[in-house]
């Protein structure tokens, strides 16, 4: 006698002979058949809510770009990895058209989803090694028998694709499940914990639908002059639903003739959202998989901030990893090692936890880590270049400069992790032989586009990292900015009134007329940038010159005459583009303000709106991504002209289709030191080439001797 379960753990009775009579298998499709033991959780299509779905794919992405392999002892013991194992090809072509990274992913998916996924070993004869790894999709799973004595799972029955089923012993299925409260027969769905999160979400959707559908433009009443007629009004409402009704061009404005006022009766969009409401449902929907809701780009109710910063971003990434990835790794490896391993003798299966920190470190710190390793003699040269994703066998002695790369080709010396010893230089010439044997490194070199990549990708995170300040400095000096011409409107509205048209107000134009003389070069506002960035373009010169002329092996002052004029030149100019920039704006803003006939404070009003907060945010990011590049660029450029060995420079851009297409035709191309790429254009970041080629320019140079 056995006992029979239908569905997931859904029922649970005596089966007795060969027909399952009197089992219904509750598979779920309508809410109605929801039960409050959260073991049927197909309410309303609830997994394909775009938070779960959010969450979902956040999780079983990690999962599957981590690929399995096979050691000689068990997970947490060290073990060292086993190459060309049978296993390990199992695993990573585990089916036809089925790859290792789809089959982590999808057993991922399974696991959140439904707190089950099934496995199938395909065998060679029916005690053979598995020849095969076949998914099982839990909801295609009819019946599980239980040994009547252990009360173990005995038997599995499941549905194919084309109906048929099958029947798989448990030695021949593999069954992955999340942690129950119950039974431990299946595991527990992990957004089951948040159904009514997702239904009330997914009721927030479908009245919003419905209303904007049946609705073209919320209500309104229209009230007239008393003196309107019946006709009349008849004429302007059939008007009105030809136009905005029959014609389709909802939520338009009209302004008719003779009305007085609109007064609206129905929901603005904001309201129809239940913002809040919304927040909080997804907040719940989030705290069951154990993710942050800003890793998926939603705010919270209590007001946070809808995304991450660059380090927060990093942090919440190895949050997730440490208390989500990693224990659902766990719990995977323990059934493969549980089922599966046993059946090809000593070995077992793990996650490789190289690719996993790889997930989670900066390019600095796995950078940092294989220096580490390869000087502690764990691996070789060869093996931690190839870990940081540079080309193992290149030549030690094809090295050149592009901005602080020297690393990149001479920190590592070759070997199996055994320094070299040093050489034995006659007295007084330690210096000199030093000095030739680091210019002897910056040579003529031809590089493969992954390397290219590569120097760039190095670059581009310097850039990143000094981007923040750039970006902080230029909305502190908006917002300096905003409260100051407020001030100055604010002074200069008069004790009275005046009786003059808005146009004529002397006092607007005085207002005006200051705030003018600020923007002015010379000016408050123009000082405030040139002072605040000239600090920020020397450090950032100082940077770049430095590491170069370290790799180089030459030395670097600021104090170089050629070096100062280009700072303050650069300085100037950036200075000078911001200011007048947001002057023509203001200048802009009032002249609308005065030929709509508002007071000062309306003027100053539509100032801070319409420039400070609307504009200046964006305009920060622009100005930070543009001079963080063009500052590098520049301070390597000029050290590397006032170093007198670089004979040539080369530009180097991402190579996506980001890069502008007069920059694609730059790429590898190769001029004297002190001759432009175009006209105007002697590195990225250029400002004499002006706007159109300097926004947002991410290309950067390569120097050659």
């Amino acid at each position: 006698m056995q006992r029979i379960v239908s569905g997931l753990a859904a029922r649970v009775g005596v089966f007795g002979g060969l027909d399952p009579e009197g089992w219904a298998i509750v598979r779920g499709e309508a809410p109605t058949v929801y039960q409050q033991t959260g073991r049927n959780v197909r309410i309303l299509g609830w997994e394909r809510n775009p938070v779960v779905q959010a969450c979902v794919r956040l999780i079983s992405n990690f999962i599957a770009s981590v690929p399995f392999e096979v050691t000689d002892a068990p997970p947490g013991e060290g073990g060292d990895k086993i190459e060309g194992h049978a296993l390990a090809t199992l695993l990573e072509s585990p089916r036809v058209a089925m790859s290792g990274h789809r089959l982590r992913g999808l057993v991922a998916v399974h696991y959140l989803l439904y707190g089950n996924a099934l496995m199938d070993l395909e065998r060679n004869g029916r005690r053979g090694l598995p020849s095969g790894l076949r998914l099982v999709h839990p909801e295609d799973l009819q019946f599980v028998y239980l040994d009547s004595e252990t009360l173990e799972i005995g038997r599995y029955d499941w549905r194919d694709r084309n109906g048929a089923t099958h029947r798989s012993g448990v030695e021949d299925m593999v069954h992955f499940r999340d942690i129950a409260g119950g039974d431990w027969l299946f595991g527990y769905p992990r957004a089951a914990a948040a159904l009514l999160d997702i239904s009330s979400d997914y009721e927030a959707t479908q009245y919003v639908r419905q209303i904007v559908a049946n609705h073209g433009s919320p209500g309104i009443v229209m009230k007239v002059a008393e003196t309107t007629t019946n006709k009349e009004i008849r004429a302007a409402k059939k008007r009105w639903q030809e136009e905005y009704v029959q014609r389709g061009q909802r939520g338009g404005v009209a302004f008719l003739r003779g009305v007085e006022e609109l007064q609206q009766i129905g929901f603005n969009l904001r309201d129809l959202e239940f913002p809040d409401l919304r927040a909080v449902a997804r907040e719940d929907i989030c705290a069951a998989f154990d993710v942050d809701p800003r890793l998926i780009g939603i705010g919270s109710a209590r007001g946070a901030e809808g995304g991450l910063s660059g380090i927060q971003y990093v942090e919440a990434r190895k949050r997730i990893v440490q208390q989500v990835v990693r224990p659902l790794m766990d719990a995977l490896e323990s059934e493969l090692n549980l089922w599966l391993t046993p059946e090809y003798g000593n070995v077992w299966v793990r996650f490789s936890r190289e690719e996993l920190a790889k997930l989670t470190e900066d390019e600095t710190e796995l950078s940092q880590r294989m220096i580490n390793e390869y000087r502690a003699t764990l691996i070789s040269r060869e093996e931690a270049r190839a870990v940081i994703g540079r080309d193992p066998d290149l030549d030690p002695s094809h090295t050149l400069y592009s901005g602080g790369f020297g690393s990149l080709f001479g920190e590592l010396p070759s070997g199996n992790g055994h320094e070299p010893p040093p050489k034995q230089l006659p007295p007084g010439r330690e210096e000199e032989e030093e000095a030739s044997d680091q210019r002897s490194r910056f040579r003529a070199l031809h590089l493969t586009a992954p390397q290219r990549h590569v120097l760039w990708r190095d670059f581009d995170h310097r850039a990143s990292k000094a981007e923040d300040e750039y970006r902080r400095v230029a909305q502190s000096l908006f917002t300096e900015e905003a409260a100051d011409i407020g001030r100055i409107f604010a002074e200069n509205v008069p004790a009275r009134r005046s009786t003059r048209a808005a146009g004529d107000d002397p006092f607007v134009q005085a207002a005006l007329e200051r705030v003018m003389t600020n923007y002015a070069p010379g000016g408050e506002y123009h000082a405030r940038w040139l002072q605040r960035y000239g600090q920020l373009v020397t450090r950032t010169f100082a940077l770049a010159g430095k590491q170069m002329a370290a790799e180089a092996g030459f030395s670097f002052t600021l104090e170089n005459p050629a070096v100062q004029a280009a700072i303050l030149q650069r300085t100037e100019r950036l200075a000078s583009l911001v200011t007048r920039h947001t002057a023509e704006q203001v200048m802009a803003v009032v002249g609308a303000g005065r030929e709509a006939g508002v007071g000062m404070r309306e003027i100053a009003g539509m100032i801070n709106e319409a420039i400070f907060e609307s504009q200046a945010p964006q305009r920060s990011v622009v100005i930070a991504r543009t001079e963080t590049i063009g500052a590098l660029n520049q301070g390597e450029y000029e050290t590397a002209r006032a170093a007198g060995i670089f004979a040539a420079k080369e530009w180097l851009t991402q190579g996506d289709d980001r890069v502008r297409e007069e920059h694609e035709d730059l790429d590898r191309m190769r001029v004297p030191i002190d001759a432009d790429f175009t006209p105007g254009l002697a590195f990225p970041g250029d400002g004499r080439a002006g706007p159109e080629q300097v926004i947002q320019c991410r290309c950067t140079l390569l120097y050659h001797t």
